[in-house]
């Protein structure tokens, strides 16, 4: 039952929240993904299936990027809000 050090129950808590803050559009989803995918290469790393590393890999890697558009999109959205010009 622990044969990844609880790191396959770490993996399937952090997905499950991933996907909710995802469903509520929120992005620590990307951070939660960062996360889980770290615990999924890992568990894959012990288990001999290098196929999974790549893949855990390259989802950390799009998660990084889904954060920094995420976060340039709300210093986007902040300075246009502040730029528009208020009528009395």
């Amino acid at each position: 039952m622990f044969d990844y050090y609880g790191l396959d129950w770490v993996l399937l808590a952090l997905g499950l929240a991933t996907k909710y803050l995802t469903i509520h559009q929120n992005r620590m989803a990307f951070v939660t993904s960062i996360f889980a995918c770290s615990a999924g290469l890992l568990v894959a790393l012990m288990a001999h299936q290098y196929g999974l590393v790549a893949f855990n890999a390259i989802l950390i890697a799009m998660s990084l990027k889904g954060f920094q558009h995420w976060t340039n999109l709300a210093k986007q959205r902040t300075t246009e809000t502040s730029a528009v010009p208020t009528t009395a």
